[in-house]
């Protein structure tokens, strides 16, 4: 039986479950209608460029050959965005990738209205470039838009990382040479990326920087060397240059003196030359020359010296010519200057000083040099014969003692008469002595037909032709050569 009470008490249960459900749901239907955004950024919806009032028109990749080669060498891409509330901001990050290497370039950038953008890429090496193009919110930097603009492959126009060193020589350097290491450096890239590395300098025997172009080596010691220089960028690219080259010492100045006058009268032509031996007669007339005379005569550091007037007598002449890293050569030689037969009547002062000057025929015959060489050689004489009889009587004195023991009158007759066979007595021979030269009537020695003069000191000399001089030893009577210079 249908109970009225209890229908109506299911009916009145039934309406309340219904206006509590219907309340519910139309409080989540509210939720969901205001806050629909926050809602689908809590889920993880991607936001897209409009989230930030910015509409992509179009985007394109342009390839280029900046250096005309044929090859691509640079990528770059443009694309057109609209501001849809009259002005966005926008971060860009494109990024290129070779797979060994890779770049990012960001661009921060306002937007208002509609502009046009480009980023562009360069080669950095020979490859296969994978390119991309990433848009962020400058705000809270979600990633709006994330593009793949493609693959190209490229040539690199810019000069990758290159060092070179240049010599600017002679074939042989030798030391204090024109001499000159110029330097080279370049690295497109590194300067392009920012990724600019450090260099590394070996090899020169002073500090080097890299500001320094030019090596200047001509003051450079002698020595072998070899210059090293290394280089890295950011990128992890290399360059070395090695340069290997040698300094020889500079040889000893090469030279001769040539004479002009010698033997000659005071007064007549005489000159001093040096004679440079170089195949650089210029830089031979910058060493440095050093004269020594005796007696004292001033030369200075000239290439030659007059000698006209120089005093008769016998003069010392040497130089020292140092080049221009201290290396000398020395030379020297005698040059004898006569006096004058008749001086001048300016001479005539200073004439009575000199030396004086005969020729042979001049002179008179002495013969008390005969005497001495004479007893000279019979004294040699006889301490020579005093001297072998006395070690005569020595050894005979031995034998005498070795015939004391022997008691056989006939054996010791035997012994002594074979004395002079055991130990024969030896003979002198002196050496011969070569005569000396007559003298001449006047006491004088005999020139033998060659010019003699007397110096200050009393010493009397000859002149061969060929220059050589002659001093007499009136203590033999004989003319003895003088020895030249070392």
């Amino acid at each position: 039986m249908f109970d009225p009470l209890s229908a109506h008490s299911f009916s009145g249960a039934n309406s309340r479950l219904a206006l509590r459900t219907l309340m519910l749901v139309s409080v989540l239907i509210l939720a969901g209608l205001v806050s629909p955004i926050n809602v689908s950024a809590e889920d993880g919806d991607p936001r897209t460029l409009e989230d930030v009032g910015l509409h992509m028109v179009a985007i394109r990749n342009d390839s280029l050959d900046t250096d005309d080669d044929g090859s691509f060498d640079a990528v770059r891409v443009v694309l057109v965005l609209n501001a849809t509330a009259g002005q966005a901001d926008i971060n860009m990050l494109l990024s290129a990738s070779t797979g060994l290497r890779s770049t990012e370039q960001w661009e921060n950038r306002t937007v208002v209205g509609q502009q046009n953008l480009s980023l562009t890429v360069d080669a950095w090496e020979v490859g296969q470039y994978s390119l991309y193009l990433r848009m962020y919110d400058p705000v809270v930097g979600d990633l709006l838009a994330d593009i793949d603009i493609g693959t190209l492959w490229m040539d690199p126009a810019l000069s990758l990382p290159t060092l070179q060193m240049t010599l600017n020589a002679p074939a042989t350097i030798e030391t204090g040479d024109d001499c000159m290491v110029s330097r080279f450096f370049v690295d497109e890239v590194g300067l392009r990326y920012s990724q600019m590395g450090s260099r590394t300098f070996t090899g020169a025997p002073f500090q080097v920087f890299d500001s320094d172009a030019q090596l200047d080596c001509s003051v450079w010691p002698a020595g072998k060397y070899e210059l090293r220089e290394f280089y890295q960028n950011g990128f992890g690219q290399t360059s070395e240059e090695i340069l290997k080259f040698s300094i020889f010492n500079l040889p000893a100045p090469a030279f001769n003196l040539s004479v002009v006058g010698a033997g000659g009268e005071i007064g007549s032509e005489c000159n001093i030359n040096i004679v440079a031996e170089t195949l650089d007669p210029i830089e031979f007339a910058t060493y440095s020359r050093d004269w020594d005379i005796t007696p004292v005569q001033t030369a200075g550091g000239a290439a030659s010296v007059d000698c006209s007037n120089w005093q008769p007598g016998v003069h010392k002449i040497v130089i020292v010519i140092s080049n221009n890293e201290g290396t000398s050569t020395t030379r020297g030689l005698n040059l004898v200057r006569l006096p004058v037969l008749e001086p001048t009547i300016e001479q005539s002062e200073i004439a009575e000083s000199w030396p004086t000057r005969s020729l042979g025929e001049q002179l008179e015959m002495q013969q008390d040099g005969w005497y001495v060489v004479g007893g000279v050689s019979v004294f040699v004489f006889l301490l020579s014969i005093v001297m072998t009889i006395r070690k005569g009587r020595r050894k005979t004195g031995s034998i005498e003692k070795g015939l004391a023991g022997v008691d056989d009158p006939l054996t010791a007759a035997m012994m002594r008469s074979n004395v002079g066979l055991i130990n024969p007595v030896p003979t002198v021979q002196t050496q011969s002595i070569a005569a000396p030269l007559p003298l001449l009537p006047s006491g004088g020695p005999d020139p033998q037909g060659l010019p003699i003069f007397t110096d200050a000191d009393g010493i009397v000399w000859r002149k061969h032709a060929n220059e050589n001089m002659d001093w007499w030893d009136g203590s033999t009577n004989t003319w003895v050569s003088f020895s030249s210079i070392d």
